[in-house]
């Protein structure tokens, strides 16, 4: 999700408008924004701890925290459509977390999915809320399936649709015209599934780049064939453009050396905005107008490595692991 208006500004100066602090033991993972309200997910040293928030960022340079929950042990992803929050919980059996966000004020647990073969440590690592259908993505499930989909047309009673075992960690999914792209932490990085119908996906294509760096996240420009896929650090490079016009044939358009993870990513064109693991440099930004010729824009320091990252009227939000968690981020006039 990309809204509001365009770029504008001077993105090679970047600046901080504000930011939020979730207390002491806590750390950010995960965010959306819905017209200026931050949904932000959270793990802390003490599982008793909130780790749901919603932050009313309608005036940046001063967010409010509006409300917070505990969930359970820990949220590790979150998407939003309408009057719902959608997270991955870190609990044994509520996997999936449906949470009644209409009252930014007091939002409230309104449903849990436990996924069928899904059990110990295995969790949910990914979450996109596309029409009426949830698309899941879990760690490695060495006993079960790591790719589910559920219909939640009745936010409240989340029906499953389909299920396809895929052998490895699904860290962020992209859905367009009846397939999904799966960013997955190890070789191959990225796979497509055949989602026409939902009840029988299946594999359709993969693509293993250059070294073992898994896929950290996946960001499909809308109506496009193009994407943009952040891997861990390694010996190749940690940004990739993809052409995915033929899921079955996925190709490798462009690429530039990050030196650190891209734990996150949004674009609005002409720039990519990525959230790093970089010391000195967690958030990052490049020019990506030609992607056969990539080019550093622009960096800003932050304390921790970045989590999670959304975008809304030529601002950036970004989520980090600390307690300082979120980060609201803009141009220079």
């Amino acid at each position: 999700f990309i809204g509001g208006a365009p770029l504008f500004g001077d993105w090679q100066n970047p600046r901080t408008l504000g930011s939020i602090d979730l207390g002491p033991g806590n750390e950010g993972t995960d965010l959306k924004v819905r017209n200026g309200i931050v949904y932000m997910t959270g793990i802390a040293s003490d599982a008793k701890k909130n780790d749901f928030f919603i932050i009313d960022a309608t005036a940046p340079v001063t967010p409010v925290m509006r409300s917070q929950i505990d969930t359970g042990p820990g949220l590790n992803v979150v998407d939003v459509k309408g009057n719902y929050a959608y997270v991955g919980n870190r609990a044994a059996t509520a996997h999936l977390q449906i949470i009644d966000v209409s009252n930014i004020n007091g939002p409230f647990l309104a449903a849990s999915i436990q996924l069928p073969g899904v059990s110990g440590s295995v969790f949910v690592k990914s979450v996109l809320i596309k029409d009426d259908t949830a698309y899941i993505g879990t760690d490695k499930n060495a006993s079960g399936t790591e790719f589910f989909i559920y219909n939640v047309s009745d936010p409240l009673n989340p029906q499953q649709l389909g299920a396809l075992e895929i052998g490895e960690t699904v860290n962020a999914v992209a859905v367009q015209s009846g397939a999904a792209f799966l960013a997955m932490s190890g070789n191959p990085e990225v796979q497509s599934v055949d989602v026409s119908n939902p009840l029988n996906p299946f594999l359709i294509g993969t693509l293993d780049l250059a070294g073992t760096q898994g896929g950290l996240d996946l960001y499909l420009i809308r109506a496009s064939t193009t994407a943009y896929l952040g891997r861990t650090v390694g010996t190749n490079k940690e940004l990739v453009v993809l052409d995915l016009g033929d899921p079955s044939a996925m190709e490798v358009i462009g690429s530039i050396d990050i030196t650190s993870d891209v734990n996150a990513l949004v674009v609005k064109n002409p720039l990519a905005f990525l959230g790093t693991s970089e010391a000195n440099s967690e958030f990052q930004v490049y020019y990506i107008d030609d992607p056969a010729n990539i080019t550093f824009w622009s960096s800003f320091n932050y304390p921790q490595a970045a989590s999670g990252m959304d975008y809304e009227n030529n601002t950036v939000y970004m989520s980090v692991r600390s307690n300082d968690a979120l980060r609201i981020i803009t141009s220079s006039p």
